[in-house]
């Protein structure tokens, strides 16, 4: 375990950017942040580096982890050279080479107890220049700027004299060469030609530590994402496999949860009719009143929807139309025009292609509309729904009213439809 967030929650001002988070991050784990623009990914980021503070939670890191983050961005040194700045990358291999060559220099011309002195402070340099695998630092920097598109550099000269793009590209360079344990990358891709791209698919490939990539390029994640964590509403959702495996995971689990709303929402529509039902027989009184209670109440277990039909001028067509059955329906009752057209033909006695191309042009309303504060027994069993036109594809049928609430249960449709 390289690193674990457990609950970890967010907030900027009163706004809540991130809820109950958990994330663990093991060695060679390859993970693809996805999100839409301030969702909470930076946020994520640089908590996971240590560059900001989380409000609740817990936080657990391996001792000693080395994070390298880049940034978009990324700030360089322009008064150094390439050669210097690139060196900063690995400072303490060069700076204990350094000082291995100072101490060599010193043992050359020394003998005696001082010279035992300095082979001792030698050797334990030696172990740390070792560690750091200090022999192999000139490959691993040439390694990596040929693959950025910098091996005919000069890198003696200054890095104010590069472009933005380059600028970016270098700071990549950077810090794949610090070889740190978990490697942040924000939006990696900008600025690499296709050689640069493939390159940095096979160097991540192959990569020892761990890796946390955010990027708009799917191809990329595909390649190179073993896991995708995606953060939606504040909520973080992690799934196994690359991009692709991710777009089939998340229509699986919406589709899931779709069939555990429609079972809620039977359950609380037969809890509905039977409260319905109840007062409505504690309110009949008389003969009359039990007739048209016995008939609503069977409009009412029927879910036969009735309702008048309008053009878009307001002139009704026709009146009090029996127009399909509630059960015979989807969860969100959503009608192509073809199918509303051969509900509706017969009703308003014009061809089926006619109705069509009246739908499509948003001729034709089907509304049923009730007062729901004023409901009269004579309406108690009547559905009340409204047919919007949403496009030229498509006419969904959602609820108006408590009335509709109580009987067919809530719908969370997008918020911006408009009658």
């Amino acid at each position: 375990m390289l690193i674990t967030l457990q609950n970890i929650n967010k907030s900027f001002l009163d706004k809540s950017i991130l809820k109950n988070v958990n994330l663990t991050v093991n060695k060679k784990d390859r993970i693809g942040l996805l999100g839409i623009n301030g969702v909470g990914k930076t946020t994520l980021l640089n908590i996971i580096s240590g560059a900001l503070e989380y409000d609740e939670g817990t936080l657990a890191t391996k001792p000693n982890i080395r994070i390298g983050y880049l940034k978009q961005n990324e700030a360089l040194d322009t008064s150094n050279t390439l050669r210097q700045e690139i060196q900063n990358a690995l400072k303490l291999a060069f700076d204990t080479r350094k000082q291995l060559e100072e101490i060599s220099k010193k043992m050359a011309v020394t003998s005696g107890k001082e010279y035992t002195e300095l082979s001792a402070e030698y050797e334990q340099l030696t172990n740390i220049y070792d560690a750091c695998d200090g022999y192999n630092a000139e490959v691993r920097i040439n390694t990596v700027l040929n693959g950025m598109g910098f091996g005919d550099f000069n890198l003696d000269g200054s890095v104010s004299v590069l472009s933005g793009g380059e600028k970016t590209r270098f700071a990549l360079a950077k810090i794949l060469v610090e070889n740190p344990d978990l490697l942040i990358l924000d939006e990696p891709t900008n600025h690499l030609d296709f050689s640069m791209l493939n390159w940095l698919e096979n160097y991540l490939e192959s990569y020892k530590g761990a890796v946390i990539i955010v990027s708009h390029d799917r191809y990329f994640l595909n390649s190179v994402a073993s896991d995708i964590c995606e953060i939606e509403n504040g909520e973080l959702v992690r799934y196994k496999g690359g991009y692709s495996s991710f777009l089939k995971q998340k229509e699986e689990r919406i589709k899931s949860f779709d069939r555990r709303l429609g079972c809620w929402q039977v359950a609380f529509a037969v809890f509905a009719i039977g409260l319905i039902v109840h007062l409505f027989f504690i309110q009949v009184i008389d003969v009359k009143n039990l007739r048209l209670k016995a008939k609503n109440q069977r409009l009412a277990q029927s879910f036969v929807l009735r309702g008048d039909i309008y053009d878009r001028n307001g002139i009704k067509l026709a009146s009090d139309k029996v127009l399909f059955d509630v059960y015979a329906r989807t969860p969100d009752y959503e009608h192509t025009p073809e199918e509303l057209a051969n509900i509706l033909a017969p009703i308003l006695k014009i061809s089926k292609s006619t109705l069509v191309q009246k739908l499509k042009s948003k001729d034709i309303m089907v509304s049923l509309k009730k007062n729901v504060d004023r409901v009269t027994r004579d309406e108690i069993a009547k559905l009340h729904l409204r047919e919007i036109p949403m496009d030229k594809k498509s006419i969904r049928v959602y609820p108006q009213g408590a009335m509709a609430a109580h009987v067919l249960g809530y719908y969370n449709f997008d918020a911006d439809i408009a009658a």
